[in-house]
């Protein structure tokens, strides 16, 4: 395996991993396999087939994923719900826990992100937020008197 792309076992595997996972995408196997054509045309080797990607998909799920259980409510709306223990261990993990945000993000004028929406910055309670956030080695709280 090369550790350079690790937890996948190759640079093709992450670069459809990857392809395979963009945040709101539906792709398809149809997907996969126009992209594996097209690659392929392009005279790139080494392409994963449906069946490899799917099973890489799986072993990473077991191995780093969160356990996502779904649920049907009696008027029939489907949602998921992350396993609680397994968010606890993400959070624990360094490199994970950098890249996720608890509070509002104030922005001038463009709208990158989810936390910078309207809802998030003016209609959130703030007791509905995490109690302490960690910035530059410092730590704030809500609620906490400010001096």
């Amino acid at each position: 395996m090369n550790n350079q792309w690790y937890p996948w076992p190759d640079k093709e595997s992450s670069v459809i991993d990857i392809l395979r996972h963009i945040p709101r995408s539906a792709f398809s196997d149809s997907h996969h396999h126009a992209i594996q054509w097209c690659v392929t045309a392009l005279g790139i080797s080494n392409v994963l087939s449906v069946r490899v990607a799917k099973d890489i998909d799986k072993a990473l799920q077991a191995s780093c994923g969160i356990d996502s259980k779904r649920y049907e409510r009696s008027l029939g709306h489907i949602h998921y719900v992350n396993d609680l223990a397994d968010t606890i261990a993400q959070m624990a993990n360094s490199r994970v826990c950098s890249e996720l945000h608890f509070y509002p993000k104030a922005t001038d004028k463009q709208f990158y992100e989810a936390r910078q929406a309207a809802q998030w910055l003016h209609e959130t309670k703030d007791d509905l937020l995490t109690p302490m956030v960690r910035h530059e080695n410092q730590d704030f709280y809500i609620f906490e008197p400010s001096l």
